[in-house]
């Protein structure tokens, strides 16, 4: 969470052009790359990306 933190601190002060952050997959099922839920964090990865840069 706290690098998600900082990235999005970071990336703030820029234009909305410059606003880009690639998150490559920490699971990748059949060596593909995918944002999943797993079996040890569940939606924890997901939710804390949605907490950070989600819109309320």
């Amino acid at each position: 969470m706290q690098a998600l933190l900082r990235v999005r601190k970071f990336l703030e002060p820029r234009p909305a052009n410059q606003k880009i952050l690639t998150i490559n997959a920490w699971n990748e099922w059949t060596e593909s790359s995918y944002l999943e839920p797993d079996t040890i964090n569940k939606m924890g990865y997901l939710e804390a990306i949605k907490q950070v840069f989600g819109k309320s």
